[in-house]
């Protein structure tokens, strides 16, 4: 069945035409010669339109090789054929005169023989297409040609299929200037890349693309993640930025341009850049969510929700699953149910142990409770008392308008009294507390414990 076995070859003009329809795609589209300072990759895909009555058990595909304009590309191994499915196989090229193959005697070919497996599958009526990978094209633009051989028929029985061709041309064009193809994957995926739009927190990502450019700047949070000739880049990158990862939907911006290099000098005042630039958005499915103002009916967290410089406005707000609160929150009602951590550190403002009276003034970073305690000492004199006064706000203190007082120590016949309060104070108020001993005289005596305690609701800013 293989004609270059054959004493006598039939040219392929002589052939009847294939009766399966073919395509070709290219990427890049069209074409693109290699130049002396960059070598251009290629890859056609020869498409076969199903059919629901064409049977074909061999496919061959001949390439033109040499350095012309009508050759594909000078370097036979760099050529290869890759079936889209495992219903057939593809052997390695074979280079051959063209007179082998009924083609023009003095023309080289790479020809690439296909076969189906199984009779099963010789209809083809499923998709079906063969992968050239051109490592590189060579330099000379123009038209080449593409050559068909199918060994086909109207029946399931192989011996009525015959050989038939088609001849399909293309173009190679002058190199373009292109970056396209920007998309991100996942880099435990080894064979054809499979674009992924969304990853977990912490999950590496492998961001690639296609161009010419001699360099390439990918830039995202606000700062450049590679710089470099090459064409793809997995996040993250010991070499560059350490092991920065997105924590939220983020969006890479890939700048590519021509340029040559440091060693070219400085260039002339009206010489510019010419740059081209791809966005790629990429998701991340359980984000840290930072934000100057989130507002929402219902807020359902896995993670911390931070608003730092703003609120977070919503009707319900499930923290169920874990996470937490940073920044002003704004509810209609809050339900909280099992454990909940709504302080900051606690601290201790005072002691009081002057004997004249003492003021503390402090202004809140959040809101928060001002605790207030004495703790009367056994040993002092009958008739040692303390006084803890507070106030919400320094026009209160003027006015003697206090929100809490109280009163404790050692009173008559050994009658110890403790007391203590607690007062809520709004994020930004200034309070104040006052603390009086009943004799300045006797205050080395007065042994009495005062302490005031400051307890934030979160962060202070």
């Amino acid at each position: 069945m293989d004609d270059m076995n054959e004493m006598n070859v039939t040219p392929l003009e002589e052939l009847p035409p294939c009766l399966l329809a073919y395509r070709f795609p290219t990427q890049p589209q069209p074409v693109q010669v290699s130049t002396v300072s960059s070598k251009s990759n290629a890859l056609i895909n020869v498409v076969v339109e199903p059919s629901s009555s064409i049977y074909c058990n061999r496919i061959q595909i001949v390439v033109p090789l040499g350095t012309g304009s009508d050759g594909l590309t000078e370097n036979q191994p760099a050529l290869t054929v890759s079936p889209n499915t495992s219903k057939w196989t593809a052997g390695p090229a074979l280079h051959v005169q063209g007179d082998a193959i009924g083609m023009e005697a003095n023309t080289q070919y790479a020809t690439f023989s296909c076969d189906c497996k199984s009779p099963a599958d010789y209809l083809i009526n499923y998709p079906l297409a063969f992968t050239i990978n051109i490592q590189p094209v060579n330099n000379s633009p123009g038209t080449f040609n593409i050559f068909i051989i199918e060994y086909s028929g109207t029946t399931a029985e192989p011996k009525t299929f015959s050989k038939k061709s088609n001849t399909y041309t293309l173009e190679k064009t002058v190199s373009q200037f292109h970056l396209s193809n920007f998309v991100a994957s996942s880099p435990s995926s080894t064979s054809a890349i499979t674009p992924q739009s969304a990853f977990k927190k912490g999950e590496a990502i492998r961001l690639t693309w296609e161009g010419n450019a001699t360099r390439y700047q990918l830039v995202a949070n606000q700062q450049t993640l590679y710089d470099g000739p090459n064409t793809s880049f997995t996040l993250p990158d010991d070499d560059h930025k350490g092991h920065w990862l997105p924590t939220d939907t983020t969006t890479f911006i890939l700048a590519a341009s021509i340029t040559g290099g440091p060693e070219s000098g400085t260039p002339a005042p009206g010489y510019q850049i010419i740059s081209l630039y791809e966005a790629l958005t990429v998701t991340i499915t359980d984000p840290d969510i930072i934000a100057e103002t989130i507002t929402a009916t219902t807020v359902t967290a896995t993670r911390d929700i931070a608003a730092p410089h703003g609120q977070i406005k919503a009707q319900s707000i499930d923290l169920t699953r874990g996470g937490g609160i940073e920044g002003l929150l704004n509810v209609t009602e809050l339900m909280l149910s099992g454990p909940a951590l709504l302080f900051g550190a606690a601290l201790v403002i005072s002691d009081f142990q002057d004997a004249s009276p003492v003021n503390v003034v402090r202004k809140a970073g959040s809101d928060g409770l001002v605790f207030g305690s004495i703790e009367p000492d056994p040993a002092a004199p009958d008739g040692d008392w303390v006084t803890l006064e507070g106030y919400v706000d320094r026009e209160a203190y003027v006015n003697h308008s206090k929100i809490a007082s109280i009163a404790g120590g050692k009173l008559g016949n050994g009658l110890l009294l403790p007391n203590s309060f607690v007062f809520p104070v709004k994020k930004d108020s200034m309070w104040v507390c006052r603390c009086i001993r009943n004799n300045a005289d006797i205050a080395s005596k007065n042994k009495a414990k005062v302490t005031l305690t400051w307890v934030p609701f979160g962060k202070e800013q």
